[in-house]
C-alpha cells in the first residue's frame, strides 16, 4: 500500500460526508461566482454554445458497432459519440456564462440521447468482453475511461445546471441518476473486474466513477464502501509510478496519468470538506512538478521518444495542475503556455469538470505576466532525467538536459544518454522527436552498431552532481547497446560550469579495435572547422583526431522543426578505446 492510503484512509472514514454536500464548483445561479468570469471569456463559450445548437444529434446505430465487428473501423461511432458529448459540454457551460434557458431544451434532448444508449463504452472495448460481444449487452454494463467520463459529465451537468433542469423537467436529473447508478455505481461497488480497456486508462476511470458516486450514491454505507475501493485502486497505481514524479511515457503520458490524479483528489478534497488534502501529499506534488524540471525554455522540453520536444501540453492543464498541488512554478508554465499557444479557450472535447475550471480561472490568467519558469537545475534519480542552466530563472547562457533510463518504454527510442542543449534561449542540439535511430540522436555508434530495443538495455551507475557553480550527470551506456558491439564500459559525463560552458566526457574501452563515431543532431546548420564546429551561438571543440561532415536530414510532416543536420564525427581509424572531449561554449562570431 502506498502512503496515501495508509495515511488517509481512517480520516476519510470519518470525513467523507453525505451526496448532498459534494459540489466541485458553484452552480450556475450563483451569479457571484459567474458573473465575474469577465467578457471574453462569456463571450467565447456563449459562441461555443451556439456552434452546437443548431447542429442535430447524431445517431448511435447498429451499423456503427457493425462497423468494428468486421472492419475494425469505430471512426463512424467515435464521430457520433463525442459529438453528443461536446455539444453537451458547449451548450452546459453556455448556459453557465448567460443564465439563459434558451439551451435548455436540446441539452435535455441531448441527456435523453446518451442515457438511451445501449452502452457507454467503445467497440473496441467491448470486444474485449469474453463470450457473444459483437453488440452490446445494456444488461451488463461495465465500465472503460469513455463510460466514466460520460458519467462525470452527467454528474456535472446537474451541479452546474441542475435548478435550469429541473424547471424544464425534473424527470432529468432523475434519469441522469438512474443511469449513472445503473451503468457506473453498480458494477464499479459489485463487479471484480469492472475495468475494460487500456490499463493505463485506470486513473481516469476512477475519476469518473469517484463524481458518479459521490454525486449520486445517498446510501452511507454503500458510499464508503465505494471511497474504500476506489482509493485502493488509486493507491495500487500511485504505487506503480516513480516516487520522483517522473513519468517514463513522457509528457503526454504525464498529462493523462497527473490530470487524472487531481481529479481524483480534488473530488475527494471537496467530498470531506477540505479534511483530506493529499493534493498536498509529496509524491503528488512530484508528479505535478514533472514538466517543470524538463523545461528547457520557450516551451520546449526534455521530452525522450516518439514525441515533440515541443509537448503538447495543454496550458490550463498545466495551470490547473499547479494550483491544485500550489505549485506556482507550475501554474507560471501553464500560463505562458496558454498565452504563447494562441489564447484561445480549450476545445469542446475537454471534460465538464476541466471546461468549469478553466471558466472560472482563465480572467485571473489573462490579466499575469508573461513569466515561463526557468529552474536552476534539477535531477530525478528513478527517472533518471537531469537538467542545468547557467543562470536561474534566466535563458542567457547554456542550458542542458540529459536523460538515461532503458529502452523498454513504449513509444521510445534508441536513445539512452542522449541530451539536449540550448543558447541564449535558442535550440541548438536537439531530439528530433520522430526518429528512432541512435545514429540519429546526440550519441556514438559502435561500429555498426546503434542501440538494442528492451528494458534490459538501459543505463547503469548513474551519478548526479547539484552545485552552486557545476551540475554534471554521468552514466554508464554501454549496457544500452547489444553485446556484439562489444562495449565493456562506455562512461558518458556531461558538465556544466557556471561561466566555462559545458563539457562532454566519453570514456569507453572496446573487446575490440572498432570505428565510433560521434553523432550531433543540430536545429541550426552547422558550420565545420578541422576540430570545432559553429551551430549558432554554439561552438563544439574536440582534443582528438576526428573526421567531421554534415548532413541536412529530410523532415517528416508537422515535426515543428524548420531544418534539421547531423554532424557525424568519426575516428579516424579503428579504437579499442579513449577518452574523447567536447567542450561547448557560447560564441556569437565565426571564424
Amino acid at each position: 500500500m502506498s502512503r496515501i492510503l495508509d495515511r488517509y484512509q481512517d480520516q476519510l472514514l470519518l470525513s467523507l460526508k453525505g451526496a448532498g454536500a459534494f459540489q466541485l464548483y458553484a452552480p450556475a445561479s450563483d451569479r457571484a461566482v459567474w458573473g465575474e468570469i469577465g467578457d471574453s471569456v462569456r463571450a467565447a463559450l456563449i459562441r461555443g454554445a451556439d456552434h452546437w445548437l443548431t447542429k442535430p444529434i447524431p445517431p448511435i446505430t447498429l451499423d456503427h458497432y457493425l462497423d468494428y465487428a468486421q472492419r475494425g473501423d469505430q471512426s463512424a461511432f467515435l464521430a457520433a459519440y463525442n459529438a453528443r458529448r461536446q455539444s453537451l459540454r458547449a451548450l452546459v457551460m453556455g448556459t453557465c456564462a448567460e443564465l439563459t434557458d434558451r439551451y435548455i431544451a436540446e441539452i435535455a434532448r441531448l441527456i435523453w440521447a446518451i442515457c438511451e444508449e445501449s452502452t457507454w463504452i467503445i467497440p473496441s472495448n467491448n470486444a474485449l468482453l469474453p463470450g457473444e460481444n459483437l453488440l452490446p449487452d445494456p444488461a451488463e454494463p461495465l465500465i472503460d475511461a469513455y463510460a466514466a467520463r460520460t458519467a462525470a459529465d452527467l454528474a456535472m451537468a446537474v451541479q452546474l445546471i441542475g435548478e435550469q433542469l429541473d424547471i424544464f423537467s425534473p424527470r432529468l436529473a432523475e434519469r441522469i441518476e438512474q443511469e449513472v447508478t445503473r451503468r457506473i455505481i453498480v458494477p464499479f461497488s459489485t463487479l471484480e473486474e469492472w475495468l475494460v480497456g487500456p490499463r493505463a486508462d485506470a486513473i481516469a476511470c476512477l475519476a469518473g466513477c469517484m463524481v458518479a458516486f459521490l454525486s449520486f450514491e445517498w446510501e452511507d454505507r454503500r458510499r464508503w464502501q465505494c471511497m474504500r475501493r476506489a482509493w485502493r485502486a488509486l493507491s495500487n497505481q500511485l504505487d506503480l509510478l516513480a516516487p520522483d514524479g517522473g513519468v517514463r511515457g513522457g509528457l503526454s503520458a504525464w498529462q493523462e496519468i497527473a490530470g487524472a490524479l487531481v481529479d481524483c483528489l480534488t473530488a475527494v478534497y471537496y467530498a470531506t470538506d477540505g479534511e483530506i488534502d493529499a493534493l498536498s501529499d509529496p509524491q503528488v506534488v512530484r508528479l505535478c512538478r514533472f514538466p517543470v524540471a524538463a523545461h528547457l525554455g520557450r516551451g520546449y522540453f526534455q521530452n525522450p521518444g516518439e514525441q515533440p520536444m515541443r509537448a503538447k501540453i495543454r496550458g490550463m492543464e498545466a495551470y490547473r495542475l499547479g494550483m491544485a498541488s500550489r505549485d506556482a512554478h507550475l501554474c507560471d508554465l501553464g500560463a505562458y503556455l496558454i498565452k504563447t499557444g494562441g489564447g484561445d479557450l480549450s476545445t469542446d472535447d475537454v471534460p465538464l469538470v476541466r471546461r468549469a475550471f478553466e471558466a472560472l480561472h482563465r480572467r485571473k490568467i489573462d490579466q499575469e505576466p508573461l513569466d515561463q519558469p526557468l529552474i536552476r537545475q534539477a535531477f530525478l534519480p528513478d527517472t533518471q532525467y537531469f537538467l542545468a542552466r547557467e543562470e536561474n530563472g534566466s535563458e542567457g547562457g547554456l542550458t542542458v538536459a540529459m536523460h538515461g533510463g532503458d529502452n523498454g518504454s513504449p513509444g521510445g527510442h534508441l536513445d539512452v544518454g542522449d541530451f539536449a542543449l540550448f543558447a541564449g534561449g535558442e535550440p541548438v542540439l536537439v531530439d528530433a522527436g520522430y526518429i528512432q535511430h541512435t545514429e540519429y540522436h546526440n550519441l556514438p555508434t559502435v561500429g555498426r552498431f546503434g542501440q538494442l530495443y528492451s528494458g534490459e538495455h538501459g543505463a547503469s551507475d548513474i551519478e548526479c552532481r547539484l552545485e552552486a557553480d557545476f551540475a554534471m550527470m554521468s552514466l554508464d551506456i554501454a549496457g544500452a547497446y547489444p553485446a556484439d558491439a562489444g562495449i565493456d564500459i562506455w562512461q558518458r559525463t556531461l558538465i556544466l560550469t557556471r561561466g566555462g560552458g559545458v563539457q562532454l566526457i566519453e570514456l569507453f574501452d572496446l573487446r575490440e579495435a572498432q570505428e565510433v563515431s560521434f553523432h550531433f543532431l543540430c536545429a541550426q546548420e552547422p558550420s565545420l572547422g578541422d576540430d570545432y564546429a559553429q551551430i549558432g551561438a554554439l561552438r563544439i571543440r574536440w582534443d582528438a583526431n576526428l573526421t567531421g561532415q554534415v548532413e541536412k536530414l529530410a523532415l517528416r510532416e508537422g515535426t515543428g522543426w524548420d531544418a534539421l543536420y547531423r554532424i557525424i564525427l568519426t575516428t579516424e581509424r579503428a579504437v579499442a578505446g579513449g577518452k574523447y572531449n567536447f567542450s561547448m561554449k557560447e560564441i556569437r562570431t565565426y571564424g
